[in-house]
């Protein structure tokens, strides 16, 4: 798992729509080993979910196999330019961060 942090994320909490867990004064990379309990993180690309799905394969918990199943129609029924347009989105914060002046 690897976890960005930095002043512009506006990723939101899983529980909490207005918390935003991975904003940080300074941008940074957090990464560790994944666990069965990341799925929530990973739902809203189906690359992660296919690599979650290769990591723990059978041993996945009938309550997650149904939070991916779920994702999955939901991914599925997005539009392509609307995920293009939230991936360009989240590239120019990057950049944004990548090329913005220390405060």
């Amino acid at each position: 798992m690897i976890g960005q942090f930095h002043p512009y994320c506006l990723e939101s909490g899983l529980w909490n729509q207005n918390f935003r867990p991975l904003q940080a004064p300074v941008p940074l990379l957090a990464i560790r080993y994944m666990v069965l309990t990341d799925f929530p993180f990973l739902r809203k690309d189906e690359r992660f979910i296919s690599s979650y799905v290769k990591i723990f394969g059978e041993g996945i918990p009938q309550g997650i196999q149904e939070m991916i199943e779920e994702a999955r129609s939901q991914i599925n029924s997005i539009p392509v330019g609307v995920m293009v347009r939230e991936e360009a989105s989240i590239c120019a914060s990057v950049s944004k961060l990548a090329f913005s002046e220390p405060e």
